[in-house]
């Protein structure tokens, strides 16, 4: 595999075998992937940033994260940069209580001085965004209408502007908003002061038991609820680049 900066050089290429399992605008404008295909350990940082006890493997095919007992522990990539006007995604599976995390620094915003949000799917199986001002947090619980008892879902973040994001899922039925008031409308909310502007992409997850993300993925634009593309649809996109 080509690399740069002893790093994977991971390009639109990666997501060809998925791609109708995806938002048509995702697919087309993906900016970065690690579909955990390789060993990438190495570019994450683990942080337990509530108790100890966390650890990470990157293994068949998938990142995977174990929490000790009432223990939060985060992996974060150490230089892909989340900027305005892209989304970030993630796949994950295993228990609930797992989140998709981006930060000021490479450590979720937890109990630290940290601005971000993280976006967890709960136990019960409903979805809320903590969003982090210098480490302390305000909750958003989203409506129960979208509460997903399915045994893997993809959480997506965007970001509308330095600190105004929206909140979205796939649980296998197709790529669905966020919001308040059960619709289907994209709802934003707002963290503090984001610093620099630059943010971390990472996952988290909390409690005991090893959760497993796929395909933590960067992509621009905004990501759509309309029809999704087909490998046919890609390549005739491809072609008339050329």
């Amino acid at each position: 595999m080509k690399t740069t900066n002893n790093k994977p050089l991971l390009t639109l290429a990666c997501l060809v075998a998925t791609a109708t399992a995806l938002p048509a605008a995702i697919i087309s404008t993906t900016v970065f992937v690690d579909d955990f295909d390789t060993d990438t350990s190495a570019d994450y940082i683990l942080t337990d940033t509530f108790l100890t006890g966390g650890s990470f493997n990157v293994s068949e095919g998938t990142l995977n994260v174990t929490s000790a007992s009432n223990n939060t522990a985060d992996v974060f990539y150490d230089t892909a940069i989340f900027e305005i006007g892209q989304t970030v995604s993630v796949d994950l599976s295993g228990a609930k209580n797992s989140y998709l995390s981006v930060s000021t620094t490479t450590r979720a915003a937890n109990t630290g001085t940290e601005d971000g949000v993280r976006l967890n799917w709960e136990t019960n199986g409903t979805f809320q965004a903590k969003n982090y001002t210098n480490g302390t947090a305000s909750t958003l619980g989203f409506d129960g209408a979208f509460d997903v008892d399915a045994s893997s879902v993809t959480l997506y973040l965007y970001r509308a502007s330095d600190n105004v994001f929206a909140a979205a899922f796939d649980d296998g039925s197709g790529f669905t908003w966020l919001n308040t008031t059960g619709g289907t409308e994209r709802e934003d909310f707002t963290v503090g002061d984001t610093g620099n502007g630059a943010l971390y992409v990472g996952v988290e997850t909390y409690n005991p038991g090893t959760r497993n993300f796929d395909n933590l993925t960067l992509s621009v634009p905004e990501p759509s609820s309309t029809a999704l593309l087909g490998l046919g649809g890609l390549a005739l996109m491809l072609r008339r680049k050329r």
